[in-house]
């Protein structure tokens, strides 16, 4: 899934200190702890990723070159899935 929005929010130092802390305690990045907060969505290990690409020279002789990427924060958020109707989730559940 494609995160390219930003979103923006205010909070006190000890508002902003506390969620850091919570995202380091769960080895996640601040804005994949709150997002799971937010939309009760789990959080999931993050995947290890390996590319191949050719690069060629002048001649033209190709090299092939690999190049594993290992994510910095452990555990991501694992999003919403794509045909998910953001109306039928009961995210405010109200007390009677």
């Amino acid at each position: 899934m494609k995160r390219d929005k930003k979103l923006w929010i205010r909070c006190s130092e000890k508002e902003h200190e506390k969620i850091k802390e919570l995202a380091e305690k769960n080895n996640t990045a601040v804005s994949d702890y709150v997002l799971s907060r937010a939309l009760g969505l789990p959080l999931v290990q993050a995947e290890e990723k390996e590319y191949e690409f050719t690069v060629k020279d002048k001649k033209g002789i190709g090299r092939k070159y690999s190049h594993k990427y290992i994510p910095k924060k452990k555990i991501v958020c694992k999003g919403l899935p794509e045909e998910e109707d953001f109306e039928e989730l009961d995210l405010f559940e109200t007390q009677d």
